[in-house]
């Protein structure tokens, strides 16, 4: 008998004391390579294809305003009249044949050189605006696809915890079983127990590989190798995220500041100077130009200078369906502009009250959430080592603990996220570390 009752305590204190059991924090394969949301928007904003693509379109637009000037480019005519090849008196080339040679340049009037030069400009500061908004919304993207694999990375972490000390659980549970202390039901109840855990556990897994995979495809990987591990840069423990949480300026600052600098706003505006750079265009397309010429002529012998100019009669084309349409394309954008403002403050007060309501949510928890659940569990256990309780208390503690710890995690994580959020919908930088 006392044999038998080393042993049980032997387990029962291997079961709370050892590296494997209760405390025991584990990682999914912790000797892989790491990647942080530094890492992963510098890569993205460096190597992304479509940002590639559209700094390609930045340079034709920059060769195109270079280029978007008229230059003098003359055309020469050589022309000769008066050939023949019989009748009388005999031809003779240097006296009867009419030579022309002159150049003819045309006169652009209007300012249409000045107006093409400026509509050049306005277009590449369209594209230079699109690559920001496009850089914010993979930004946005990486964010979110980032957090996504951060909280499945620490859920999976949790489960195989649990899951190991169930597994001790049920081991202990085996040994009483064959000693006679305890009855086959506990045994059979704590491997359901543990096998429900298992399966849960997969399940997270395959959410993380998933969210790795979104991740790669986000930051424009073209190798899918999921073999890492996602590392928030700022301090995990929960005491710390919240003592260092930044607090959010006033609502007011920030919608000035979204009004001010959001990408998309400055694409619109970037989109409203182009129209009218392009409406005063078409209004400098609506004069004629006039071509001048100038040159030599041969005559009967006589050699002579010519200058002419040509000036077309535009009578009925006034260049009024192009001036129409540009006019057009300036209400659009004005109407698009409006909108997308009225869509930025919304989304800014959205961002700003979700954030608010995360943070009122953890320090309503606050940091001592997780002892409390801890000791629960711990109070549980020692019942159950005495007798004084069943299987099914301590089980129910453990879930209480698992679900708590599940809970704060995703708190803190979507309110990383919430935070992230809110910096861009207010078109500031995105703050790594915090």
């Amino acid at each position: 008998m006392t044999r038998r009752y080393a042993l049980i305590f032997t387990i029962i204190y291997w079961f709370i004391y050892s590296p494997n059991g209760f405390a025991q924090q584990l990682s999914t394969n912790p000797s892989a390579p790491t990647l942080t949301l530094s890492q992963c928007l510098s890569q993205a904003l460096t190597k992304h294809p479509a940002l590639a693509a559209v700094r390609s379109r930045i340079e034709g637009a920059e060769q195109f305003r270079q280029f978007a000037a008229a230059r003098l480019n003359p055309s020469i005519t050589f022309q000769s009249e008066n050939w023949r090849f019989t009748g009388e008196p005999p031809f003779k080339a240097s006296q009867d044949l009419d030579l022309f040679i002159y150049g003819t340049q045309t006169l652009e009037r209007g300012g249409k050189a000045a107006r093409r030069r400026e509509v050049a400009a306005q277009a590449e500061e369209v594209l230079q605006a699109e690559l920001e908004t496009l850089k914010r919304r993979l930004t946005l993207e990486i964010l979110r696809s980032y957090y996504k694999a951060v909280v499945a990375q620490s859920l999976l972490e949790i489960l195989s915890e649990n899951r190991q000390n169930l597994d001790q659980l049920v081991k202990y549970n085996d040994v009483r079983v064959r000693e006679g202390y305890t009855a086959e039901g506990e045994l059979i109840r704590a491997r359901l127990e543990m096998q429900t855990a298992t399966t849960h556990e997969a399940t997270v897994a395959l959410e993380l590989e998933r969210a790795k995979l979104e991740l790669l495809k986000t930051i424009g990987e073209a190798q899918f190798n999921t073999n890492f591990r996602v590392t928030d840069e700022a301090d995990l423990t929960p005491t710390a995220r919240l003592a260092n949480a930044p607090v959010a300026a006033p609502l007011s600052e920030l919608l000035q500041q979204a009004l001010a600098k959001r990408p998309e706003l400055l694409t619109l505006r970037a989109r409203l100077e182009h129209a009218k750079a392009a409406l005063r265009l078409a209004e400098a397309n609506a004069k004629s130009d006039w071509s001048a010429s100038f040159g030599y002529k041969r005559t009967t012998g006589f050699n002579t200078f010519i200058a002419g100019i040509s000036i077309p009669l535009h009578l009925f084309n006034k260049n009024q369906g192009e001036i129409g349409r540009a006019a057009a394309e300036i209400a659009a954008i004005e109407h698009e502009l409006s909108a997308e403002e009225n869509f930025i403050r919304a989304e800014v007060q959205t961002a700003y009250q979700a954030s608010e309501r995360i943070r009122q949510n953890l320090f309503a928890l606050q940091s001592d959430f997780l002892l409390r659940a801890d000791d629960t569990r711990d109070v549980a256990l020692a019942a159950y080592r005495e007798g004084a309780t069943d299987l099914y208390k301590l089980l129910e503690a453990q879930r209480a603990r698992n679900d708590a710890r599940l809970l704060y995690h995703r708190l803190l994580y979507d309110f990383r996220l919430s935070l992230a959020e809110l910096e861009l919908a207010s078109g500031q930088e995105v703050t790594t570390t915090k």
